[in-house]
């Protein structure tokens, strides 16, 4: 008895520092550990000065990493597997003074900042990778597969671990400057100047429907009651009354009836079929791209408000909304994204025909485009040919609009939006295009 208990504590000692030795062997170095903590205050450049053996590049690598200015690529091994890591670089978050460093020279190396590090298990023993990543599982956290952002936190994907340290600033603008603007302001100053201030109850009704998508046969009466006054009373109105008319007019289909999807089940297709026919009654005009697809609002009227009166302020909102969707007020210029924002833009800042600081920032997008699509933006698509051709300095363009336009505009959201555009024609991107126009 007593020689068969020896012999299992003995294994069981055994077992115990086999466990240790596995553990100890399966311990990440201090290497990776250190990864753990994402600073996002590190520049490329700073990064480089602490792990100068990582080599930094302006392409992302193949394994799913998503940098949007600069990635370090190093090397570590665990268990005699390599594990490879690439440090995410981003552009930062605009400063509270929006000021943008006139000198570019490594603009990026000075200025992008860490956003995530993503590790990943190089190897064809998939039991031995499963091993080191459980191990670098354990040193990073805990792991929730039902998210793709996790800030302070870890995303297991296969053989890859992703340690985020913050959101993509692009998409956190609104949130850090929320817009100065009310919404519903430009529909309201709309409604004034055409003399319906009586109907922004139906301003409200179809602000509501565009924020719950909830449409009930009362609101949509109301909305649908309010455009008809708006597009067919104009006997009475003087061209500028006419024109602001039409932009609400245009304003509430935007918000109430601007998209229609093809519903799967009867009901819902004929209930859809239903309320698109009433808004075409009305004069809106909807298209789609193929057969099934959502319809979409063509801001036909909107034209008409341009068309009613071009230089009052319904025809200069009317052709800033243009300019910011890359679609014509009327039938003259390039049609094809970005060059109609070129042309109608340059155009429109020599008359001042619309808010020149609203219009510096469409430039500045519509610029970085041209020089993206010139240097192999929608690749074998378009003939990049022509817009380096046409655009020689598109590159220097995008940036001094975007400087004119963080000078000149007021409201922050804009201003930090103008910054991020300028921030990226700087870096010379070519993976952000404002106006796409390959299939529309």
């Amino acid at each position: 008895m007593r020689l068969a208990r020896s012999i299992v504590l003995t294994t069981a000692a055994v077992s115990i520092a086999a466990c240790a030795e596995r553990r100890a062997r399966n311990t990440p170095p201090a290497s990776l550990r250190a990864l753990l903590t994402v600073d996002t205050s590190v520049s490329p450049d700073a990064w480089m000065r602490s792990h100068p053996a990582d080599s930094l590049r302006s392409d992302a690598p193949s394994w799913d990493v998503d940098a949007e200015c600069l990635v370090a690529i190093g090397n570590d091994t665990i268990e005699g597997l390599v594990v490879r890591h690439a440090a995410v670089f981003d552009p930062p978050m605009p400063p509270r003074d929006f000021t943008l460093d006139a000198d570019t020279t490594r603009f990026a190396e000075r200025h992008c900042r860490l956003r995530a590090v993503v590790i990943r298990v190089v190897g064809s023993d998939s039991t031995r990778s499963i091993i080191a990543l459980d191990s670098l599982q354990r040193v990073f956290g805990a792991v929730d597969p039902d998210y793709h952002v996790l800030i302070g936190r870890v995303l297991r994907v296969r053989n890859t671990l992703r340690v985020y340290g913050a959101d993509d600033p692009h998409g956190m603008i609104g949130t850090v400057f929320p817009s100065a603007d009310r919404p519903g302001a430009l529909l309201d100053s709309m409604l004034h100047i055409a003399g319906d201030d009586s109907l922004r109850e139906a301003a409200v009704v179809a602000e509501r429907i565009s924020h719950d998508s909830v449409v009930t046969a009362d609101s949509d009466s109301v909305v649908v009651r309010a455009i008809r006054i708006l597009s067919t009373d104009t006997a009475h109105r003087t061209a500028e009354q006419r024109a602001a008319a039409l932009r609400s007019a245009d304003l509430m289909m935007s918000l109430a009836a601007s998209q229609f999807f093809a519903a799967r089940d009867s009901v819902g297709r004929a209930r859809s079929a239903a309320r698109r026919a009433t808004y075409e009654h009305l004069g809106a005009v909807y298209w789609n791209d193929e057969p099934d697809a959502m319809m979409e609002y063509s801001h036909n009227v909107r034209r008409a408000a341009y068309a009613a009166a071009p230089r009052s302020r319904a025809g200069q909102s009317a052709l800033l909304a243009a300019l910011f969707d890359g679609v014509t007020v009327d039938s003259t210029g390039d049609t094809r994204k970005p060059r109609f924002v070129i042309d109608a833009g340059e155009r429109a800042l020599a008359t001042h025909a619309a808010d020149t600081a609203m219009v510096h920032l469409a430039l500045a997008q519509a610029y970085a485009d041209v020089y993206a699509i010139a240097h192999g933006g929608y690749g074998e698509l378009v003939d990049s040919t022509e817009y380096a051709r046409d655009y020689p300095d598109a590159h220097q363009r995008a940036i001094a609009h975007g400087r004119a336009a963080i000078a000149s505009l007021t409201d922050p959201a804009r201003r930090a939006q103008a910054w991020m555009v300028t921030f990226d024609a700087i870096l010379g991107r070519r993976d952000r295009l404002y106006y796409p126009f390959i299939n529309d």
